[in-house]
């Protein structure tokens, strides 16, 4: 049995070794270490997620407070309770967030169709374009770090991607 490192960029590199215990169809394709693998992947996700975290377009909103944004934006309008029970956070926690948010014109309130004495919040335009910019800015700074990467690579980040979003549907 022969091994070779993966550099993930850690100093554990996770081993793949040609022993036989081989998936159906795959009779070439050597055999994966699955913990040092699951190990690696969740340092390199961390250490990419922390990265784009800190490629943020400068407009210096706490990450809750992007959090909750993303939730509106994914959800609708909420009220307080339901956005602070998605973002698992105490309600005077959220509002405060919102408060935050309604100042520099993100969100706004509108009355709760049902219950009057309700209000909920959504996102404005100027919200969703935040958003969108960070987005953009976020995949630029993507774009020209791959871009410094072979054409093998790219490929094999490609592949891996679309592994990644199964593995997340399991």
């Amino acid at each position: 049995m022969t091994e070779r490192a993966i550099d993930t960029g850690n100093d554990k590199s996770s081993r793949i070794s040609t022993q036989d215990n081989f998936l159906e169809g795959e009779e070439n394709m050597p055999a994966i270490d699955l913990q040092s693998l699951a190990a690696d992947l969740r340092v390199v996700i961390g250490r990419l997620s922390r990265r784009l975290r800190s490629e943020q377009n400068h407009h210096e909103l706490t990450l809750s407070q992007i959090s909750a944004l993303l939730s509106l934006e994914y959800h609708g309008a909420l009220s307080p309770t339901s956005l602070s029970h998605i973002e698992r956070i105490k309600p005077p926690s959220m509002t405060k967030i919102l408060a935050c948010l309604l100042e520099k014109g993100l969100v706004r309130k509108r009355p709760h169709e049902s219950d009057g004495r309700q209000f909920l919040i959504e996102i404005t335009d100027q919200g969703q374009e935040l958003l969108n910019s960070d987005r953009r800015y976020k995949e630029a700074w993507l774009e020209k770090a791959m871009s410094a990467l072979s054409v093998k690579e790219r490929k094999d980040i490609s592949k891996a991607v679309n592994a990644l979003g199964r593995l997340i549907k399991l």
